[in-house]
């Protein structure tokens, strides 16, 4: 196949996936903004930051690269971590979402672009789009509800703008 075929199906990919990550993230903010307490809501943001990090373990597996498996598991327990100090500073938990973004982007250029250099695992084609657009649209919004969530571990209400 032609590489710049290859270029071309790969940026369509990449954008149909970044528009699935936005409109998941769309949808999980307005279901958990609307259908739970802002505690709740606080807390499961801070555990999936830890849980979407082990989104990448399956793929361990499925690609058969167990030399990744240490760099992907000591990547669950740094997002997790962040989640837990982002119950206490929703900031924090923004950052990890962002930094995350970060961990998408690397695994995406280490499979098109670097030849697999980082040992990290290998990821289906555009995934890391979709993951791209879902953590920095929850980054933004962690950020934006930030006082709610600090209001409700204190019990007092803050309206929301």
């Amino acid at each position: 196949m032609d590489s710049a075929l290859n270029v071309i199906g790969l940026l369509a990919i990449s954008m149909l996936y970044l528009s699935f990550g936005a409109a998941i993230a769309f949808g999980s903010a307005h279901v958990t903004k609307n259908y739970v307490s802002a505690k709740v809501e606080h807390i499961f943001y801070a555990i999936f930051l830890g849980v979407m990090a082990s989104f990448y373990l399956p793929f361990i597996a499925y690609f058969g690269d167990l030399k990744t498996t240490g760099t992907e598991l000591t990547a669950v327990a740094f997002f997790a971590v962040l989640g837990l100090i982002g119950l206490k500073e929703p900031a924090v938990m923004a950052a990890g979402y962002a930094l995350h973004c970060v961990w998408d982007v690397a695994h995406e250029w280490n499979m098109h672009f670097a030849g697999h250099a980082w040992e990290i695992i290998s990821v289906p084609v555009g995934y890391g789009s979709l993951c791209i657009a879902f953590d920095v649209y929850i980054a933004v919004y962690c950020l934006y509800r930030r006082k709610e969530w600090l209001a409700a571990w204190k019990g007092a209400g803050v309206p929301s703008p």
